[in-house]
């Protein structure tokens, strides 16, 4: 059977909620690594078939650690990451700030893009000085 893009989105969706809304992921049953696995490959899916240029629905951004540029009307563009909590076991997206040795999360992006490669690594690719 193939699912179509709204279906994974779906799938997706309902596979994070499940971990949000776990104060303690053993109480839904299963591995919380088994559930990223399913959400990475769901988004893997659905890049597949994705360009590489512009902004994107949130839904499709890496949750593997990965720092992105994230985007919502209130705080603008954010440089953040899907990662887990410092201080409760939930996953989010924790904006890449650090205030007082702690991660500030609470970051809600609607729309995310990857960062762009940093101008040393692109002189290194296409060949030019970096002296």
């Amino acid at each position: 059977m193939k699912l179509t893009d709204p279906q994974l989105l779906e799938l997706e969706k309902r596979a994070k909620k499940k971990v949000a809304a776990a104060t303690d992921l053993e109480l839904i049953g299963v591995k919380p690594s088994t559930i990223l696995s399913l959400i990475i490959e769901i988004r893997e899916l659905r890049s597949a078939r994705a360009p590489d240029t512009g902004w994107r629905p949130i839904e499709t951004a890496p949750i593997d650690g990965t720092e992105i540029l994230g985007w919502n009307e209130d705080a603008g563009r954010v440089i953040c990451h899907w990662g887990k909590h410092n201080h409760v076991p939930l996953y989010s997206w924790i904006r890449r700030i650090e205030l007082y040795g702690e991660e500030v999360d609470g970051f809600d992006p609607v729309l995310w893009q990857p960062l762009p490669t940093p101008p040393s690594e692109q002189m290194n690719q296409e060949g030019g000085d970096n002296g």
